[in-house]
Order: C-alpha cells, then sequence, then structure tokens
C-alpha cells in the first residue's frame, strides 16, 4: 500500500511531547525517507527558504513546520 492514512501522519510544530515522539520513533526506524518544501518566491530578492521537513518510517510520517521551529527555543 502506497501513502498513510490520516492516523499515521503527525504535524509537528512546537518542541513538545509530540517533537520528543518523533524524534525517538525515527530514530529507532530501520529506514527513514526524507522530503522538503520551500517558500515560493517571485522575484530574485525573495529570500525563500525551507518551510516544511517531511520524515517518514514504514509506519508514520512526520511533518515538521520548520518556518515555525526555527524560532523555537
Amino acid at each position: 500500500m502506497l501513502g498513510f492514512k490520516s492516523d499515521q501522519i503527525v504535524v509537528v510544530s512546537s518542541i513538545d511531547s509530540t517533537f520528543k515522539e518523533a524524534t525517538n520513533h525515527l530514530l529507532s526506524a530501520e529506514v527513514v525517507g526524507f522530503d522538503s518544501e520551500f517558500w515560493a518566491t517571485t522575484s530574485k530578492y525573495d529570500k525563500g527558504g525551507i518551510s516544511i521537513i517531511q520524515l517518514a518510517s514504514h509506519k508514520r510520517c512526520y511533518v515538521f513546520d520548520y518556518h515555525v521551529l526555527k524560532d523555537s527555543p
């Protein structure tokens, strides 16, 4: 089966218990897949940059909101 069910996708937007769960799960996974999305830019003067990081094992996908997390303590 390709893809994940909605209960297997977890959005991580703060450094909390969900972040810790994601870290522990991914560190114990045999294989981890990676994908990222970037801010759209409309001109060469826009800074753009990474916005979302997706990390997944065979059992669960974590979507990290990098734009929010980068400013977390």
